[in-house]
């Protein structure tokens, strides 16, 4: 089940960021109160297994459930997709608490590099180089989740995939679960611009193990003809990145990433240095590498 989002709201005449991820814990609160569980308890009952992941594009939930309980777990997902009138503010509060801290948790100067990467590629008000989450949520309220809720989670708005030993109404079951939510207005999220075109060297200072060069490009679009071959570049640049950090005396260690999202991720590649007179050794090397493996 995937859901668009586009956690950026005006309030206050500021954006609330992070409200994709707080609504997608809050999501589980949906119909809980004094005399019944949360659709999280519910499903916990029912499930093997279950989770959500919110990335800059998507928030995912997942739940492996024996197929005698097939037919629950998707009236439970209905009800998700159902919209929300209210949250039980204490079980909120705690939710919230919890957004908090994984935040706190993710919270690194490697990461906040990563940030400053991404506000160079995409610019500072690209939706890519926003936080999934962070401190404006201290006082975001539940009001503000169920109207997110009710705004983005609709079964127009949901990719939902059934797979395993399915009995054979599955899709009769998706239809009279799922497909019974009375359908309402279905949330458009904007358009993902390109990232920028290459931009200017920034440097910054942070507590980090060793000095690290961090190189940024753009890669297609997921889905696109030649997404293949930037999947290609990825591999075989991390390949090269890796001889290079062990021929070199002054390569500590290399990784690759894809950051942004599917529709204009980036490439960044990354190289850590044993001290900062070998920054431009690292810098030239990575250049040089992704030239090689563009070219091949």
């Amino acid at each position: 089940q995937l859901v668009p989002l586009d956690g950026r709201r005006r309030r206050a005449g500021r954006r609330r960021r992070g409200l994709a991820h707080l609504a997608e814990h809050a999501s589980f609160l949906l119909g809980r109160d004094e005399a019944h569980p949360g659709l999280g308890d519910a499903l916990a009952a029912l499930a093997l297994r279950h989770g959500a992941r919110t990335t800059t594009a998507r928030t995912h939930y997942a739940a492996r459930v024996p197929a005698a309980a097939l037919p629950a777990a998707l009236a439970l997902e209905a009800r998700r997709m159902a919209g929300c009138a209210a949250l039980p503010a204490a079980e909120f509060a705690r939710e919230r608490a919890v957004v908090l801290a994984e935040h706190d948790q993710r919270a690194t100067p490697f990461t906040a590099a990563l940030t400053d990467v991404l506000i160079a590629a995409y610019g500072a008000d690209h939706p890519y180089a926003q936080p999934l989450d962070g401190p404006e949520l201290l006082d975001a309220t539940p009001a503000e989740a169920c109207r997110f809720l009710r705004e983005r989670y609709a079964p127009g708005a949901a990719i939902v995939v059934v797979t395993g030993a399915l009995p054979p109404d599955a899709l009769a079951l998706v239809e009279r679960t799922i497909g019974a939510v009375p359908a309402r207005p279905v949330y458009a999220p904007r358009p993902i611009p390109a990232a920028a075109a290459p931009g200017p060297t920034v440097t910054r200072a942070a507590p980090v193990a060793w000095p690290t060069v961090l190189v940024a490009m753009p890669l297609p679009a997921r889905g696109s003809p030649i997404a293949r071959g930037a999947d290609a570049v990825r591999e075989r640049l991390g390949d090269a990145l890796a001889v290079i950090a062990q021929a070199q005396p002054w390569a500590i260690g290399a990784t690759v990433l894809e950051l942004g999202g599917p529709q204009a991720p980036t490439l960044v590649a990354a190289l850590e240095v044993a001290s900062p007179a070998h920054v431009d050794d690292a810098r030239a090397a990575v250049q040089d590498a992704l030239a090689t493996v563009q070219a091949a």
